[in-house]
């Protein structure tokens, strides 16, 4: 059974499920982040983002999705 993510991630990157944002949509999704970038942005926050995010950061792209 395919898990939370990975339905997700299917849907995130088949441009007929991507969600349409209208004109505030290039109806693409923003480049991956890399763990050095995120390890930058959680040292800046000063907190840790939640596995499940970084996740989708790393794997799919930074946001817009």
């Amino acid at each position: 059974m395919a898990t939370l993510f990975e339905k997700f991630k299917s849907k995130a990157l088949n441009p007929k499920t991507q969600i349409d944002m209208g004109e505030f949509s290039k109806n693409t999704i923003p480049l991956k982040v890399t763990l050095e970038q995120l390890a930058n942005c959680e040292k800046e926050l000063g907190f840790q983002l939640p596995e499940l995010l970084k996740q989708c950061y790393t794997e799919i792209g930074n946001g817009n999705f």
